[in-house]
């Protein structure tokens, strides 16, 4: 069965894009994970750029306040109605509806035998699809996408205009395989990209792409400095805050468990050395012989849902495989 793709551009969703954005700015998500905010127009658009248009964010008041405490992880499901038209307000000097006329007819083109052979490599997926909507935008990192919450469900895609089909098949890739990633594995955002690089690279699926992303190599690059004044400059100009671990030790913890203020304490004591598991076994249970991977990956979930909460992306708490977990810088 053919999966429909939608494509709906509004000036709702552009608005809602900048809520997105500035909100993993405003936690340190992208700060963590190697993403530079730059202003549109500034530098030419690459995975590693996350573009936004040079607006006066602070004449909404608490404006990066407000956006830090936005859960963004569902992004269709983003409800902020005064913010949204607050922002559309700011979005009138600005760029328009993208053209996407090119990439709707190479997608529709191939659409078809892409998800045939997706669901020859990673068969129990198949049927846990029913359409595709994609936002095209002109802001943002190269692509967005929503996690599948029912059998079937949707796939919510913002594509950047300056895209191409490869995004649209990273993001429905990653939308199929993260959510079990997380899970089973106790997986990364990062992992979670290696793991669709590999995919569309290595497997047959790199036939129906002429430029496959790799991703991760992208954001490990060492030419990333060279972007790295720009995007402080456009960040300072903009008003948006300066997130690092050192924020983590003054945040509200009057929410938090006991168990999750003592694992907190002991990260931020050891950063940015690695907490192994036996100490934060020891920490949990005060039993060697209850040790469990399973029971820890769940504490530190929790710990990082907690700072999420707080206005602070949980992927300052990074896992080191085989040994732990760390607080980044």
């Amino acid at each position: 069965m053919r999966i429909k793709t939608t494509w709906d551009f509004s000036e709702g969703h552009e608005a809602q894009r900048l809520i997105h954005v500035t909100s993993q700015i405003a936690t340190g998500f992208f700060k963590v994970n190697g993403f530079y905010p730059v202003s549109y127009g500034t530098v030419p658009p690459q995975y590693i750029t996350v573009l936004l248009p040079d607006l006066p964010y602070l004449t909404i008041p608490r404006f990066w306040e407000k956006v830090a405490k936005i859960s963004v992880s569902q992004m269709h499901m983003i409800d902020q109605p005064e913010l949204t038209a607050q922002l559309k307000k700011l979005l009138i000097s600005v760029p328009t509806a993208p053209n996407i006329s090119k990439i709707k007819t190479q997608w529709d083109k191939i659409s078809p035998d892409f998800f045939d052979e997706v669901y020859k490599i990673l068969p129990n997926k198949k049927g846990l699809i029913k359409e595709i909507i994609i936002w095209p935008t002109n802001f943002g990192t190269s692509c967005s996408f929503s996690m599948i919450e029912f059998t079937p469900g949707i796939v919510y895609i913002w594509l950047r205009a300056d895209q191409g089909i490869e995004s649209i098949g990273w993001a429905i890739l990653s939308a199929l395989t993260r959510q079990d990633l997380i899970d089973h594995l106790d997986g990364l955002w990062q992992e979670s990209q290696i793991l669709v690089d590999w995919l569309m690279n290595e497997t047959m699926l790199a036939k129906f792409f002429s430029r496959p992303r790799k991703t991760m190599s992208t954001l490990r690059s060492k030419q990333n400095a060279s972007i790295l004044e720009i995007s402080n400059k456009f960040l300072t100009k903009i008003g948006a805050p300066i997130i690092d671990s050192s924020v983590i030790k003054s945040i509200d913890t009057s929410s938090f468990t006991l168990r999750e203020k003592r694992l907190l304490d002991l990260l931020i004591a050891k950063s940015p050395q690695i907490v192994t598991f036996d100490e934060i076994n020891e920490l949990l249970t005060n039993n060697y012989e209850q040790f469990s991977l399973y029971a820890i990956s769940k504490s530190i979930q929790r710990l990082r849902d907690r700072l999420e909460k707080s206005g602070i992306s949980g992927s300052f708490i990074q896992t080191k495989r085989g040994e732990g977990y760390l607080l980044v810088n």
